[in-house]
């Protein structure tokens, strides 16, 4: 059991301990960034409510995710990393690796995202979603299966991009044509 606030033992996180955030260490987004990153780099998982659209279907503003300790030795394609982002954080799927030694990124991209992909640096990783409130149900994000969906909802994000441009660039040729 979690209460706010308060560390207790939790063996199904897969991490020996866990802390929610207090109301008061949400509101200062500074703070919230603070905390989050300390308490991820000192080993401790960290709960709080998800804010925000980019991973739509699979996290939802108002979810609660539990984010543990993950290095990029342990984190696989289909995961969703938290990681540092212009002073605050984010959480997306992780796609792919890309480069080598230092100048090593992570390429994520939300669910819920057309757009481009970014490519973190390894450093600025700090932890993986593995658990998902939602009401009254959770669900595992570090299973098999929602690595897989999660993959699938971003390969058909790309294509539908792509056919989106085609079905653009098709209207434009068609509609230049007539006048």
């Amino acid at each position: 059991m979690i209460e706010s606030g308060v560390m207790k033992s939790s063996p199904d996180i897969g991490s020996p301990m866990i802390r929610e955030l207090r109301e008061t260490e949400t509101r200062d987004p500074s703070l919230f960034t603070t905390v989050i990153v300390d308490m991820l780099t000192t080993g401790t998982s960290v709960k709080f409510t998800a804010v925000g659209r980019s991973m739509l279907p699979a996290i939802r503003a108002g979810d609660r995710l539990t984010v543990v300790p993950c290095s990029v030795a342990t984190i696989q394609r289909g995961d969703v990393a938290l990681y540092r982002r212009y002073g605050g954080l984010t959480a997306h799927r992780v796609l792919a690796f890309g480069g080598s030694g230092s100048s090593s990124v992570i390429r994520v991209r939300g669910d819920a995202s057309r757009g481009c992909i970014d490519e973190i640096p390894f450093d600025d990783m700090l932890g993986c979603v593995t658990w998902v409130e939602r009401g009254a149900r959770s669900f595992r994000m570090d299973t098999p299966v929602r690595r897989f969906a999660g993959l699938l909802r971003a390969a058909m994000g790309t294509w539908r991009v792509r056919a989106g441009h085609v079905v653009r660039g098709v209207v434009c040729v068609f509609s230049n044509r007539r006048r």
